[in-house]
């Protein structure tokens, strides 16, 4: 199956109209705030273009009037913002089926290349004027009007660009950051412009080459920025996958999820300000759908051992549900209420699997002792029908495929609830194998045979019984906070002792907490070094346990003088 990643979420979710309702909401009141900050922005250009020409003209600054041309492409990308903001805002159509995120992106390219031209620009002035003075041209000082203007340009500008990217990252809007950045370079322009016309004006007519000579400086800083605004706006335009650490962490949040295995073919790319994310997943819906097949089948095929195995699908269902509760608690950061995160939730969830495993069991042997009582006591047992029998064989295939994958899964993970989980679907189908034998075994054994539907039945919840007693001991252990295996702790110990300066490692404590372990230990040192070589020292070692058993491993060494 393909699903988009947003899809895959709100067929978890099951409140897919809710979702789109909030999102609709939350793009509106988005663009409503790239329009404002938009606006202030435009206010301040035009303000500073008037003023900046006029500063130009009158106090004979070439600086300040390419100053003023930077501020008038500022003015030209606030228009472009506020007509390809609001294209991209629109809900897809028939036209645009992934939206018009794109036109966005356009935008900030289009600015980037506005950018570049200005660059050229004030670089090809600030070089004439240097060639002239180099020629022994003198060069005429600017007034002090322009210099003002040029003070209060960079006030203005930076405090607009200050506000735009505060704005752009609450939003997460490229448009609205490109244009920030172009809101910088004026001020950077202005502050060239400033030195320049300073030097001209306190320093005498020696320096009026300062003016131009500041203004190439800032005209390739400006190119920088259009530079890396061109990039980012043409690698998105051009389909650019995201980077790696996105796609491999997409990838394990996919896996993570219950009943999902192999994620792979993954396509990502930007569209505006969004993700798009496109992926292939091996999706569990085997129990919903064995759940309504095994009923129906029990029921029609007049089979006791379908039910009860259709009962036991159904407790791999809710099983399935409080997995993906529990394992979404127990990712959580820590936080006031939980030093140590809560990890223990999906320890949690693996204990009432085990205890849910264990009252289907007493539930399946109850059920075949009383068919076989009835069978003893002379009293015939109705044959089952072949579709019941049918259905035992493919719930066998279907659930030994999905043990596979959850338990593959469960190991990469290091999951503790996907492996219960797992456990959960071999025992299904360990159930669905003695129904199998003992369906079978009456079909076409003959009447004498029915209570091989029943006995069977008896066997396997036994089996069940096991597995349950096995998750519920790991998990209660745990809860009870169980020392981790002595081979582990050993290898702790060695761990720690091979570490240069590090002898004697003893008061050893551990226990699990969710998928990670807690070590606390003591060591000793040599009393004479100085703290900071004993700090990098207990350091060391919980780096290399941290290497060894996972970086959320929570490791506490303390230091004793030997």
């Amino acid at each position: 199956m393909k699903y988009s990643f947003s899809d895959f979420s709100w067929l978890i979710l099951g409140e897919k109209q809710y979702i789109r309702n909030v999102q609709y909401h939350f793009i509106m009141n988005r663009n409503e705030e790239i329009y404002k900050v938009t606006l202030v922005g435009g206010a301040v250009n035009v303000i500073l273009l008037a003023f900046k020409f006029v500063a130009g003209i009158l106090g004979h600054s070439a600086a300040m009037i390419a100053d003023a041309i930077h501020s008038l492409s500022d003015f030209v990308t606030d228009i472009i913002v506020l007509v390809f903001v609001r294209i991209s805002g629109k809900p897809k159509d028939m036209s645009h089926d992934y939206g018009h995120g794109k036109y966005e992106t356009l935008a900030m390219t289009i600015i980037g290349l506005l950018l570049l031209i200005v660059a050229i620009g004030i670089i090809y002035g600030g070089i004439m004027k240097i060639s002239t003075w180099a020629a022994g041209q003198p060069l005429e000082a600017p007034g002090k009007l322009a210099f003002w203007a040029a003070l209060l340009s960079i006030v203005l500008k930076e405090g607009v660009y200050r506000y735009s990217m505060i704005k752009a990252r609450q939003l997460s809007s490229q448009a609205v950051e490109a244009n920030a950045w172009h809101h910088r370079s004026d001020a950077l322009s202005s502050l060239g412009t400033a030195i320049g016309i300073g030097g001209a004006i306190f320093l005498g007519q020696r320096w009026t080459v300062l003016d131009p000579l500041a203004s190439v400086i800032v005209g390739f800083f400006i190119v920088k920025v259009s530079f890396s605004l061109l990039r980012n706006g043409i690698g998105d335009l051009m389909e650019r996958s995201l980077p790696d650490e996105i796609e491999q962490e997409i990838l394990r949040i996919a896996a993570s999820v219950p009943g999902v295995a192999g994620p792979h073919d993954l396509r990502t790319r930007r569209i505006g300000n969004h993700y798009a994310i496109e992926l292939h997943v091996l999706m569990n819906g085997v129990n919903v759908i064995l759940l309504a097949f095994k009923f129906v089948a029990g029921i029609l095929g007049h089979s006791a051992a379908m039910i009860a195995d259709a009962i036991h699908s159904l407790s791999d269902f809710v099983t399935d549900i409080i997995v993906l509760v529990f394992v979404r608690i127990s990712g959580k950061p820590k936080d006031m209420s939980h030093d140590y995160g809560h990890g223990k939730y999906e320890t949690l969830a693996m204990t009432i699997i085990g205890l849910l495993l264990l009252i289907v069991a007493i539930g399946i042997i109850y059920g075949g002792i009383m068919k076989i009582s009835t069978w003893a006591a002379g009293q015939p047992l109705e044959a089952p029908g072949k579709l019941a029998f049918w259905a035992a064989l493919l719930s066998i295939v279907l659930k030994e495929g999905v043990y596979r994958y959850s338990m593959i899964k469960a190991r990469q993970l290091s999951s503790q609830a996907v492996e219960a989980n797992a456990w959960h679907h071999r025992s299904d189908a360990l159930s669905s194998l003695g129904t199998a034998i003992g369906i079978g075994g009456a079909i076409f054994l003959g009447q004498r045979w029915t209570v091989l539907d029943p006995l069977a039945s008896v066997i396997v919840g036994f089996f069940i019984v096991k597995v349950s007693f096995s998750l519920l001991r790991n998990g209660i252990g745990d809860l009870m906070e169980r020392s981790l295996p002595d081979e582990i702790e050993q290898e702790i110990l060695r761990i720690a002792a091979s570490v240069p300066g590090v002898a004697g490692p003893h008061d050893l404590r551990t226990r699990r907490i969710g998928n990670h372990y807690a070590i606390e230990l003591h060591v000793l040192m040599n009393g004479d070094i100085l703290l900071r070589d004993a700090h990098e020292k207990a350091s060391e070692i919980e780096d290399l346990l941290r290497s060894h058993y996972g970086d959320e491993t929570h490791i506490v060494v303390h230091v004793e003088p030997k």
